[in-house]
């Protein structure tokens, strides 16, 4: 299986106030930590179905974007499908999402469905769409 998760980054400006101290960490900054492409580290720990113990997983993020057509087939269903709950909640964070753009993600995404969620999801974006429209 896999779990994909999106989240969001704001960078601050050079010489902006930085976010809230660490109570049991001192936040010195590397000389050679500005000269790196590298923005932080991920440390992430998971369990795979009917195991014990957890793994951990440490990565850079590195400042390389990527375009949405060069994204996962799970990375751009997972974009939909928060669009859509955007999209729903009227949210003011929604930007210019709207359900075309929902759908033309999910179907670009459908991939393996062997379960058919995905499409599933397809006929739920498009109800929505026609009700909005009444």
């Amino acid at each position: 299986h896999t779990v994909t998760a999106l989240y969001e980054i704001n960078l601050t400006e050079a010489g902006a106030e930085t976010a809230t101290e660490l109570r049991y960490q001192k936040t010195d900054i590397k000389d050679d930590a500005c000269a790196s492409n590298e923005m932080m580290m991920i440390k992430f720990r998971y369990k795979e179905p009917g195991e014990e113990k957890s793994r951990l997983i440490e990565e850079p993020v590195s400042f390389n974007p990527v375009s949405l057509n060069e994204a996962s087939d799970n990375f751009k269903f997972s974009a939909a499908v928060a669009a859509f709950a955007l999209i729903l909640k009227d949210s003011e964070y929604k930007g210019s999402a709207d359900y075309s753009l929902v759908l033309e993600l999910a179907e670009q995404s459908i991939g393996i469905d062997r379960e058919w969620y995905r499409k599933e999801f397809l006929g739920l974006v498009k109800s929505a769409q026609w009700q909005s429209i009444k």
